[in-house]
């Protein structure tokens, strides 16, 4: 662990373990792209604006599918988007 001015503080490695105990929720990792990244845009269609950006190994909540390859994502503090469903895998 680092303080505010970048001093190490020693002997600080801890572990952090995450349940999640909702039923019916799919958890998805996001898998290597092109680019090394992934636009998240706020609908499930390729012309919808781009909302954000997420990286090879970051994993979110599925709110939603589309039969058309699109997943909506939980991307925490309130916000969700969707990203095309290849770019996933589901752990």
């Amino acid at each position: 662990m680092i303080n505010s001015i970048g001093k190490v503080y020693l002997g600080t490695n801890f572990d952090i373990i995450l349940n999640i105990r909702r039923t019916g929720l799919d958890v998805v990792e996001i898998t290597p792209t092109e680019t090394g990244q992934l636009n998240v845009r706020d609908g499930p269609w390729y012309s919808s604006a781009i909302v954000s950006k997420v990286t090879p190994g970051q994993r979110f909540l599925v709110l939603e599918r589309t039969t058309s390859g699109y997943v909506k994502l939980d991307l925490g503090n309130g916000k969700s988007g969707w990203v095309v469903v290849k770019y996933t895998r589901t752990i």
